[in-house]
Order: structure tokens, then sequence, then C-alpha cells
């Protein structure tokens, strides 16, 4: 699944599930689009790897979403440098809020660790600030 958005540092829209059509990426970089949402779970590793690369050859960042370990060291070994941590599993759609605190010993310093799903109080906020979480992703329907 790729998504494009546009806004400011640290912060990435929400958007639709598109395609991965060149076609797509292309007119969202020319409509200002910064950022692209590339979930690990839906992409061969290869694809992952061409995925990333063609996104900083247009100039864009991506934020690479991860649920578990495993795709944490997929997102690396791709070259991730933000790397998001879903607290909602796509499949069971179960949110667990120690996954992204659980992840941060994977991720390097220089990379961004982003907390998805799940995040509603300041409360939740504030603990992901304490455990060292670099950035949230806030979605309300």
């Amino acid at each position: 699944m790729i998504c494009a958005g546009h806004a400011p540092p640290s912060t990435f829209p929400s958007c639709a599930k598109t395609s991965l059509s060149t076609r797509t990426r292309w007119p969202r970089r020319a409509a200002g689009a910064d950022a692209l949402l590339l979930i690990v779970s839906a992409l061969r590793q290869d694809d992952l790897v061409g995925l990333l690369g063609e996104v900083r050859r247009l100039g864009m960042e991506a934020l690479v979403e991860t649920h578990d370990r495993q795709e944490v060291a997929r997102a690396l070994a791709a070259g991730a440098r933000v790397i998001g941590v879903n607290h909602r599993n796509l499949d069971t759609l179960q949110v667990d809020m120690t996954l992204a605190t659980a992840m941060r010993p994977l991720v390097p310093s220089d990379c961004l660790l982003v907390a998805e799903s799940g995040i509603q109080t300041a409360d939740d906020v504030r603990r992901m600030d304490a455990a060292g979480i670099d950035a949230i992703l806030v979605v309300r329907a």
C-alpha cells in the first residue's frame, strides 16, 4: 500500500489506499506531496527496497509502517529512515499500545520512530514521549 501526503515536518496526514503504479506517484509529487506511506506487510522485500529508492528519487520520504519485530527488521534492511509502528493489527484490528515502545530499542537513533493508531489522549501522548518515540500519527474518523 502506498499513500501520499503533504504536511508540516514530523506529521503525516491520513490517506486512502491507492495504487502502487508510477502513474499515481508522480502526480502526487507534482501536487506537492512530500511523503508516502509504505506498509511493510503489503510489500515483498524487493518491492519495498525499490519503492523507497523511487520515493527518494522523487525528492520525497517514506513513512514505512510496521507492526512487529520482523517488519521493523525488514524496514531497516530496506533502508527506511522513518519507521512507523502501527499499534493496530491490520488483520485483527486489535490495538496493543505497547508496540511502539517495545520497538524503540530496535530502531537506531538516526531514524525517526512514529507511533501510529490508538493514540487518543494527552496521557497517551505523554507515554509515547517518555518512551522516546519521535512522532505520533493520530487519525480521527
